[in-house]
C-alpha cells in the first residue's frame, strides 16, 4: 500500500503534538495561578524553586493524564465519527475533575471542593483547546461522498 492509497487525515499534524501541547499548558496554567495568588512578590530564588518544582511535578502527571485518558477518548470519538473541538474540550474538562478528585483523594484522603473541581475543569477545557490546536485540522480534508448521496 503506498501513501497515494492512504486516506487523508483529519489533522495536518501528529496527535501526539496535541498530546504535548495539552500536557505542557496544564503546568503553565498553574504556575500563572501560584503567581496570581501571592499576597506579595517571592524572590527570584524562590520563584525558580517554585516554577521548576510545579514543573516537575505537574508535567509528568498532566503527560500521563493525556496520554492514558485524553488520547485514548480523542481515538474513540474519531473511530465514532463524531471527532470535534466541542467533544475534545468537553472530555477534557471531564479528565480534569477526575484526575483532580483522585490526586486530592490520594494526598489528603478527602474529596475536592467545589470550586477547586470547577478550577479543574476550567484547566482541562483549556488543556483541550491547546490539544486542538497542537494538532490543527486538516481544512482540505474532503470525505468521499456515498454514491447515490446527493
Amino acid at each position: 500500500m503506498t501513501s497515494d492509497d492512504l486516506p487523508e487525515s483529519q489533522h495536518k499534524r501528529s496527535l501526539w503534538i496535541g498530546v504535548l501541547f495539552a500536557s505542557l499548558v496544564v503546568p503553565i496554567i498553574l504556575i500563572f495561578i501560584a503567581l496570581i495568588s501571592q499576597a506579595r512578590a517571592p524572590s527570584l530564588n524562590n520563584l525558580l524553586i517554585g516554577i521548576g518544582g510545579i514543573f516537575v511535578i505537574a508535567t509528568p502527571i498532566s503527560f500521563l493524564a493525556t496520554t492514558l485518558l485524553g488520547l485514548p477518548f480523542v481515538l474513540l470519538l474519531r473511530a465514532l465519527k463524531i471527532l470535534n473541538w466541542a467533544y475534545v474540550c468537553i472530555g477534557a474538562s471531564f479528565i480534569g475533575v477526575l484526575i483532580d478528585l483522585l490526586l486530592v483523594w490520594l494526598v489528603s484522603g478527602e474529596l475536592t471542593k467545589l470550586s477547586q473541581g470547577l478550577l479543574a475543569a476550567c484547566i482541562g477545557f483549556v488543556s483541550g483547546i491547546a490539544f486542538c490546536l497542537g494538532v490543527l485540522p486538516n481544512t482540505s480534508f474532503k470525505p468521499n461522498p456515498l454514491r447515490g448521496s446527493a
